[in-house]
């Protein structure tokens, strides 16, 4: 097995009543000209343009940072991302988000919004270490907040880099089949997830992160992009013709192809902003040795419960597994849908390229018959033990239940289009979720 790595980027909402701390004495260390340093933290904050540490943001900031170090956490401040050398992982870093939805109604909340990043992990022991400084009583007057509708998780997968700090490359057709894996089984993945994080107009995932099959090989965007019946029907063999394709027969050009077809694009820029990023898998021009080749998981909502990030990292890092599975699976030959062949003939004039994919498309026999996907499907693909089912499968009875009814027949289409999305696995218009075992 490949030894895989994650990290993690934990948003979160903090606020702090700084007349309350004023007023006390016992706290007199973090308010706003007397914040906690580190000895080398002025060094840490990398911006060439940061010059006061009174900026509101900074304030903020550096607050969060001090109440979080009073609990032992230990970590480091970013104002923006390190640009030269390697990053240092081996401590949490702090960095302000404008994604994170926070409240502007009440002139007393001093609130911030932040971005927890943590690297390669030996576990998530240093995780849930965090998560508790953040959920436990506070020793000064403030909270830390992170909600389906402010925030979200995100989870990183991928390799160790080098003894020498080198980015190392995940397998191509590991890639592939992941992104096989999360395209095709899509619905049945959001059927796990909040409906804040859908990509529901007026929600915060919705300029984050939207479904991956919306933008698959629609690069430039020259119409409207439908996810409802108003756009071409999913086909789960059209798909896989475009992600299986060895058209180039070189490694560099045919990550380059499968990064371009599987991220949305502003202008000339790869966009992140999908429910699973493959923009890493391809880094840009004379990258950085150390740029990330990670795949990133955008989908789950914010939260600091440690059950539920120690999920998703379970749930993420088990799809990675199944499709290193697949690809080293070995290819048997079954019957394929008659119409499937001339579709590889189609897109790959050579005979032996089309062998290469109809070889992948072998292990995928269900699927390919264009049937609908279930929990069960995606669960057994995933070697899911029971507890895990029985705990995904609740959550989805729930986030699908009449509590989130004013969200069933919302859209994820571009506007001003608003039909509901077309789907094509059971649990989304009330009918209750079939269990997965």
């Amino acid at each position: 097995m490949l030894p895989l790595a994650f990290g993690i980027e934990i948003e979160f909402l903090f606020g702090i009543d700084n007349a309350k701390a004023a007023a006390n004495p016992a706290y007199e260390d973090i308010l706003r000209n007397n914040i906690i340093l580190d000895s080398d933290q002025v060094d840490e904050i990398y911006d060439p343009e940061f010059d006061d540490a009174s900026d509101r943001n900074a304030e903020g900031l550096f607050q969060a940072a001090s109440a979080l170090r009073r609990k032992g956490a230990n970590l480091r401040i970013r104002f923006a991302a390190k640009s030269g050398g390697l990053e240092d992982f081996s401590r949490w870093i702090l960095t302000q988000e404008e994604a994170v939805e926070f409240p502007t109604s009440s002139a007393e909340l001093s609130a911030y919004t932040n971005d927890v990043r943590e690297g390669s992990l030996n576990g998530l022991v240093e995780v849930n270490e965090f998560l508790g400084h953040m959920r436990g009583r506070q020793d000064v007057p403030c909270f830390f907040s992170a909600e389906p509708k402010n925030a979200s998780i995100h989870v990183h997968i991928g390799l160790p880099p080098t003894a020498g700090g080198k980015a190392v490359d995940l397998p191509l057709n590991l890639l592939r089949h992941l992104a096989f894996i999360c395209i095709a089984f899509e619905d049945v993945i959001s059927l796990l997830h909040h409906p804040e994080r859908l990509g529901f107009p007026d929600t915060k995932i919705e300029l984050y992160a939207k479904p991956n099959r919306v933008f698959l090989g629609r690069n430039p965007v020259t119409s409207p992009l439908h996810n409802c019946r108003e756009g071409p029907e999913f086909s789960a063999q059209d798909e896989f013709v475009k992600i299986f394709n060895y058209g180039h027969g070189s490694d560099r050009m045919d990550r380059a192809r499968l990064c371009g077809i599987l991220c949305s694009r502003t202008g000339y820029d790869i966009s992140r902003s999908i429910f699973v990023n493959f923009s890493n898998i391809m880094p840009p021009p004379s990258p950085a040795p150390h740029s990330k080749k990670t795949v990133e998981f955008r989908q789950h909502h914010g939260t600091l419960s440690v059950e539920e990030v120690n999920q998703w990292v379970f749930f993420v890092t088990a799809l990675v597994r199944a499709a290193e599975r697949k690809m080293n699976q070995e290819s048997v030959e079954v019957p394929l849908p008659y119409d499937f062949i001339p579709k590889v003939i189609e897109k790959q004039g050579d005979y032996s390229k089309q062998i290469l994919t109809v070889q992948q498309a072998w292990k995928y026999p269900e699927i390919m018959w264009n049937k609908k996907r279930s929990l069960k499907e995606l669960f057994d693909l995933l070697d899911m033990p029971l507890e895990r089912r029985m705990w995904w499968w609740q959550k989805a009875s729930y986030s699908r239940s009449n509590a989130f009814k004013e969200y069933r027949y919302l859209s994820t289409c571009a506007a001003p289009c608003d039909n509901p999305p077309r789907r094509d696995c059971d649990g989304w218009d009330g009918e209750g979720i079939p269990r997965p075992y």
